[in-house]
């Protein structure tokens, strides 16, 4: 029986539709590379860029340090690399109180919009990163995060990966993306609005009731990870600290190290699970708003959303929740 469903913090509508699991799915154009492609993130290519914001290297006693990326003096033996992405969804330009044109209105919101390559090895996907370069680039993710909180314009910052050919990404090229911004998103609204009108932590309500539950999925000492009860994509899962905390800089080092394993072990669960879907995540945090729990939403990517969803602003789910939970758990051990 084909549900609607509200989830726990903005009550966005979501049908769990069940019976549809089984139709036939349309498979996009595959992203592929042409022969002769020469992919501008793999070493030896760095010319192919604008010289790198931030790069990690690592010294002769193997430790690892940063540098500013000169134009005429590129690094080779790079881990990491953070650039200014060349098509940003945000523009560090002057932003503006809203602009009226006769019964419309619009504003320029100011933002940065970075891109960071996550290894030099062209095959080296999150799900199949070693412990230790989850680790690296979990505190670039800080890093930068730090820094570009720094500026008091910026009340917004995203950090999300897209994978595969149905991510939305345009290079095979593990990366991922850093977004900051003036500006804070619809969602995001309205979870603090929510946060607002309520007596206690939100999210650590819905710790407590998805802890016993049939969507639950693993827990271990400062991480849970669930499938929530109104998943928008199917096998979409939830990956939360235990800790109160609005963003990935107020966890302690415990904390901070174990949710960069456990996003990485989910995303190989996902991987084993599905036969290599593609995938995105998104880290959900706040800047300035102390009373926002942050979460990771971690859901892979099977087809396009249908145009009855895009225009009537209903997801269609076509897995359960509880079954999603049940074969995750099933990978887990549980």
């Amino acid at each position: 029986m084909n549900q609607i469903r509200k989830d726990y913090l903005t009550d966005d509508r979501v049908l769990i539709a069940t019976i549809r699991s089984s139709r036939p799915r349309g498979v996009p154009e595959e992203l592929a590379e042409k022969p002769g492609f020469e992919c501008p993130f793999c070493p030896g290519k760095e010319k192919n860029l604008a010289a790198a914001k931030v790069v990690y290297l690592r010294d002769e006693s193997g430790k690892i340090f940063t540098k500013v990326e000169e134009e005429d003096s590129r690094e080779s033996c790079w881990l990491v690399k953070v650039l200014d992405n060349k098509f940003p969804v945000f523009e560090p330009v002057e932003s503006t109180q809203p602009v009226e044109e006769k019964d419309l209105s619009y504003t320029i919101p100011f933002g940065v919009h970075e891109l960071v390559v996550d290894s030099p090895r062209h095959d080296n996907y999150f799900h199949i990163m070693k412990s230790d370069e989850v680790q690296l680039l979990f505190q670039v993710y800080r890093d930068r995060f730090n820094e570009l909180a720094r500026d008091e314009r910026i009340q917004f910052i995203s950090i999300s990966k897209n994978h595969g050919p149905k991510s939305g990404g345009t290079l095979l090229h593990p990366h991922s993306h850093v977004i900051s911004s003036s500006f804070i998103p619809n969602r995001v609204v309205k979870e603090l609005n929510a946060l607002e009108a309520a007596e206690n932590c939100l999210m650590e309500s819905v710790i407590a009731r998805e802890r016993n539950s049939p969507r639950f999925i693993l827990e271990q000492q400062y991480t849970i990870v669930i499938s929530p009860y109104a998943a928008v994509f199917p096998y979409e899962v939830w990956i939360i600290p235990k800790s109160h905390a609005s963003n990935i800089t107020k966890l302690n080092e415990d904390e901070f190290g174990e949710l960069a394993l456990v996003l990485r072990d989910a995303c190989r669960a996902l991987d084993n699970l599905l036969d290599k879907p593609s995938y995105n995540f998104i880290i959900n945090q706040t800047v300035r708003n102390e009373k926002y729990h942050m979460y990771i939403r971690l859901f892979p990517r099977f087809y396009f959303e249908t145009g009855f969803e895009i225009s009537l602003g209903l997801p269609v789910n076509e897995v359960a929740p509880e079954k999603a939970a049940e074969e995750l758990r099933r990978f887990f051990g549980g």
